[in-house]
């Protein structure tokens, strides 16, 4: 006698579930360097050992880097292009691409430089203009082939500097006005502030305004 077994396949439409990838970024106070041939060859080796640094077990290049302290696009200077163009010359097989805020009180724009193959830049925003002592920067970002879902927002920020209780009280002001536009992007966005903040440690009040 012969048994058979009858097997049936069932398909059914599983829930969407996105493949986390790692992405590489960092923040520089560049004092609107590179600015001379010497220079540019430092900031160069500079960025190839961020890219080949491992963290976490990964070791890649950058896909973001936050910038403050450059120079203004078109000011005659370009620490932001000579700061892009070694990124364009290490990694050739993509294209890097950078924003850049207008020129702040101290002669300086801030700036945001991203790699566009895994990134897309939505919209570039500058925050508080008339009410912060540096240009803050505000970048959101989608990932490719993303439709939203993971999308996140990039602060390069710098704050006031010193070590007065007038500076640490302006450094409060300025990250309550952060704080407050962060809010505004609404609950369960992502969102990462980078940048020179200038708090001599945690018991400041504009560390606890961010955290």
């Amino acid at each position: 006698m012969v048994r058979r077994t009858c097997r049936l396949l069932a398909i059914e439409p599983l829930e969407r579930r996105d493949l986390l990838a790692v992405l590489r970024m960092a923040a520089w106070n560049t004092l609107n360097g590179p600015n001379d041939p010497a220079s540019d060859a430092d900031f160069a080796t500079v960025l190839a050992a961020m890219g080949n640094e491992a963290v976490a077990g990964n070791a890649k290049r950058l896909d973001l880097l936050a910038l403050q302290e450059t120079d203004v696009p078109g000011s005659g200077n370009d620490s932001l292009g000579r700061i892009e163009t070694p990124l364009d010359t290490l990694y050739p097989s993509t294209d890097y691409a950078s924003v850049a805020s207008g020129e702040d009180g101290g002669g300086d724009s801030t700036a945001l430089v991203y790699d566009t193959q895994p990134l897309l830049l939505l919209e570039a925003v500058v925050v508080a203009p008339e009410s912060l002592t540096h240009t803050i920067l505000r970048g959101h970002f989608r990932p490719v082939a993303t439709q939203g879902e993971s999308d996140f927002y990039v602060y390069s920020g710098h704050l006031k500097s010193g070590d007065g209780s007038s500076d640490r009280a302006l450094r409060a002001d300025e990250t309550a006005l952060l704080r407050a536009d962060a809010d505004l992007l609404g609950e369960g966005t992502h969102i990462v502030m980078m940048g020179d903040f200038n708090w001599l440690g945690s018991f400041e009040t504009a560390f606890g305004n961010l955290t």
